[in-house]
C-alpha cells in the first residue's frame, strides 16, 4: 500500500506542480498589481520628500553626469577612444623632502586653494581630459537649450550677413573666387557658421589643404578635433607648431562581400608654415603635401590645444536645468490633487464621493474615461456637513525667477545679455535695435579673428596658384611681367556691420560727408566712391560692378578722386528745371552748383531714398 501511495504521488506530481505554478503565477501577478498600485499611491505621498532629500539629489546628479558621459562618447565619431591615464603612463613622482614644521603646515593649509589654482593655470589639460571636455560640450550643444542658444547667437552675428573676400588685383580676385567656389562647403555661409560652432564646442578647427601641383587649385577640408592626438612644436619655441599627429578609425567596406571593417589609422601632418618636414616620424608617415592650419580659442597662449568656449558655462547650465526640473517636479506633484472634500457622513459617504468624483484613467490601464468630470458651469449639490473647495498651492513652491542669478552666471561666461536667452522683460526698445558696447565689441573681435584666419588661408591659395606651372595667377602675372613675389597683393575680408543702422540716416550721412552740406562734391570723396558707398549701404549686390557701368574708366580716368574728372562748373550741361540757387554762401564754403555730376548725385540719392522707404515699408 505504501508503494502504491508513493506511485500515485509520483504519478500526480506533474499535475500538482502545474497547478502550483498557475497558483504562484496568479499570486505573482496579483502581487505585482498590488505593488504597482502601492507605488502609485506612495509616489504621490513621497515624491516631494524624495526630491528634496539632498542624498537622493546627489545620487541623481551623479547618474545624470554618467549618462552624459555615455552619450558624449557616442559623439566621438571616428576619433580614437582615449582611456583614462594609468599609473604606468604617468611620469615618475619627484621625490620630496618632508619637514615637520608647524608653521609650514599652517601656511600650506592657508594657501592650498591658491596653490591648486595656480597649478591648474600653469599646466594644460591632458589629452584624455580635453577629449572628455570636447565630447561633453558637443552633447550640451545638442541637448541644452541655453548652450545651444549661446553658440548659435555667435554664428548669427559673425556670419549671419555673410562675408566678402576679394582682392584689388583682377587676376588674383578671379583666383580667389574660383577657390571659394570650389570650397563652398567649407567657406560658404553654412560652412563658416558650422566652424564657428566648432570653436565653441571643440575649441579648435584644423584645416587641411590638398593642392593641385599642376594647375594650382586648392581644396580645403577639416579634421575633427577628436582625431588630433598630439602637436609637435619647435623645441625652442612651443608656440611654433611643426607636426600634428592624427589617429582615427577608418571604415573599409569590401565591395565583393559587403563586409565593413574598422581599421585604426595614424599619420602626421606638417604645419602650414613649416617647410622642412621630414618623411616619417617614428616609422609613421608624414603627409608632407597636406599641411594643416590650426585655429584655436578658449585656452591659454602656452597651451598646445584650445578649449571649448562653452566649458565655463556647462556647470551653470546644468544647475539652471536642475533648478527648473525641481520646480517642475514640485508643481507636478502639487497638481495631482485639485479638490479637497470634507464630509461628516462617515466611511459610506467618503466611498460614494470617491465613486462620483474620482477618475478611472488610472485603473486597469484603460485609456477611456468611464467617469468623466462635470461640464463647465456645473453645480455641486450636497447636504449639510459637506464642503468642497480647491486645494490652494500658492506659496508652496519657489518662484522660477529666483534662479535668475544662476542664469546670469551663464550669461557672464557667454558674454551676452540675458535678453539673448529669452528674458525679454529686462529689455527695452533700445536693446531691441542695438547692442550694449561690450557685446558689440565681442562680435567685432570675433570678426577680426576670423578675418585674420581667412586672409592666411586665401593668401596660401594665391601662393599655390602662383607656384604651379599652369597656375592661373602665375600665367597672368608672367604676361604682365610681374615677379613671383605676391607682396603687392592684399586680400580684403570685409564683414557687414554688426549693427544694422537706419538706412535713411546712413544715406544722409554719406551724402553729407560727400558734399559737406552743399549741392556738389566737397572734395572729400569722388563720385564713384560716393555711389559705391550708397549702394553698399542699401545692400546692392556687387556695387563695384554697378559703379563701373555707371562711370566707365575711359570717361573718368583714374578711379581716385580728381577734380578735373568730376568738375561741374555750372555751365551748359546743367539739367533743365533745376531749382533756384540758394543764397550765396560765404567764401569759406563750397559754392553750390547744379551741373551734370551734381544732378546725377541728386538723382541717385532720391532714388536710393525711395528704395530705402520701400524696404522699410515692406518690413
Amino acid at each position: 500500500m505504501q508503494l502504491l501511495g508513493r506511485a500515485r504521488v509520483w504519478w500526480n506530481a506533474p499535475k500538482q506542480l502545474a497547478a502550483a505554478e498557475k497558483l504562484v503565477t496568479a499570486q505573482r501577478e496579483a502581487l505585482e498589481a498590488a505593488v504597482q498600485s502601492l507605488q502609485l499611491v506612495k509616489y504621490d505621498r513621497d515624491e516631494l520628500a524624495w526630491n528634496t532629500d539632498p542624498r537622493n539629489r546627489r545620487d541623481l546628479e551623479e547618474r545624470n553626469h554618467l549618462n552624459d558621459e555615455v552619450e558624449a562618447w557616442m559623439l566621438a565619431g571616428a576619433g580614437p577612444r582615449m582611456d583614462r591615464p594609468t599609473k604606468e603612463s604617468l611620469p615618475a613622482a619627484v621625490p620630496v623632502q618632508i619637514k615637520e614644521r608647524l608653521w609650514e603646515l599652517e601656511l600650506a593649509l592657508e594657501d592650498r586653494g591658491w596653490q591648486r589654482q595656480l597649478a591648474l593655470a600653469q599646466t594644460e589639460f591632458s589629452r584624455y581630459g580635453l577629449q572628455q571636455i570636447i565630447l561633453i560640450s558637443r552633447l550640451m550643444f545638442i541637448k541644452n537649450p541655453l548652450i545651444r542658444r549661446w553658440v548659435l547667437i555667435s554664428g548669427y552675428y559673425t556670419f549671419g550677413r555673410g562675408v566678402e573676400i576679394s582682392c584689388d588685383d583682377e587676376d588674383a580676385n578671379e583666383v580667389i573666387q574660383d577657390f571659394l567656389t570650389a570650397n563652398v562647403s567649407e567657406f560658404g555661409q553654412i560652412g563658416l557658421i558650422e566652424k564657428d560652432n566648432s570653436l565653441h564646442t571643440d575649441g579648435q578647427v584644423f584645416f587641411v589643404f590638398f593642392a593641385d601641383k599642376g594647375k594650382g587649385g586648392l581644396k580645403v577640408r577639416t579634421i575633427p578635433a577628436t582625431e588630433i592626438t598630439d602637436i609637435i612644436t619647435n623645441p625652442d619655441d612651443t608656440s611654433e607648431a611643426r607636426y600634428f599627429q592624427r589617429r582615427w578609425v577608418q571604415r573599409v567596406t569590401d565591395p565583393a562581400t559587403g563586409v565593413t571593417q574598422n581599421e585604426m589609422m595614424e599619420k602626421f601632418y606638417p604645419a602650414l608654415a613649416y617647410e622642412d618636414a621630414v618623411d616619417s616620424i617614428g616609422g609613421v608617415e608624414v603627409l608632407r603635401d597636406q599641411p594643416v592650419y590650426h585655429m584655436k580659442v578658449g585656452g591659454l597662449k602656452e597651451w598646445l590645444f584650445g578649449l571649448p568656449e562653452v566649458y565655463c558655462g556647462i556647470d551653470w547650465a546644468r544647475a539652471y536645468k536642475s533648478f527648473l526640473e525641481d520646480w517642475a517636479s514640485l508643481n507636478r506633484a502639487l497638481a495631482r490633487f485639485a479638490w479637497n472634500l470634507e464630509t461628516k457622513g462617515g466611511v459610506a459617504a467618503i466611498q460614494n464621493f470617491q465613486k462620483v468624483l474620482s477618475t478611472t484613467l488610472g485603473q486597469g490601464g484603460t485609456q477611456i474615461e468611464s467617469n468623466p468630470p462635470p461640464t463647465t458651469g456645473s453645480a455641486f449639490v450636497t447636504g449639510p456637513g459637506n464642503k468642497l473647495e480647491p486645494i490652494k498651492t500658492a506659496g508652496s513652491t519657489n518662484n522660477p525667477e529666483q534662479g535668475r542669478r544662476v542664469l546670469l552666471m551663464l550669461c557672464a561666461g557667454a558674454g551676452l545679455p540675458e535678453t539673448f536667452f529669452g528674458d525679454a522683460s529686462t529689455g527695452s526698445l533700445a536693446t531691441a535695435v542695438s547692442l550694449d558696447r561690450p557685446t558689440e565689441l565681442k562680435f567685432l573681435e570675433r570678426q577680426e579673428r576670423w578675418r585674420a584666419v581667412l586672409q592666411v588661408i586665401v593668401t596660401y591659395a594665391l601662393q599655390q596658384s602662383n607656384k604651379a606651372p599652369k597656375g592661373k595667377l602665375r600665367e597672368a602675372r608672367q604676361k604682365a611681367n610681374l615677379n613671383g613675389d605676391l607682396s603687392d597683393l592684399t586680400v580684403n575680408v570685409k564683414f557687414p556691420a554688426v549693427l544694422e543702422h537706419d538706412i535713411a540716416i546712413m544715406v544722409s550721412a554719406i551724402v553729407q560727408a560727400a558734399t559737406l552740406g552743399g549741392f556738389q562734391l566737397g572734395g572729400t570723396m569722388d563720385m564713384r566712391t560716393t555711389a559705391q558707398l550708397l549702394m553698399a549701404e542699401l545692400g546692392v549686390e556687387d556695387p563695384k560692378a554697378v559703379v563701373d557701368a555707371m562711370y566707365p574708366p575711359e570717361e573718368t580716368g583714374d578711379t581716385k578722386y580728381d577734380p578735373k574728372n568730376y568738375a561741374d562748373n555750372g555751365k551748359a550741361d546743367a539739367i533743365e528745371d533745376a531749382p533756384a540757387l540758394p543764397p550765396q554762401p560765404g567764401a569759406h564754403l563750397v559754392t553750390p552748383s547744379f551741373g551734370k555730376e551734381s544732378a546725377r548725385l541728386q538723382f541717385i540719392v532720391d532714388r536710393l531714398l525711395q528704395v530705402s522707404r520701400k524696404l522699410q515699408e515692406s518690413r
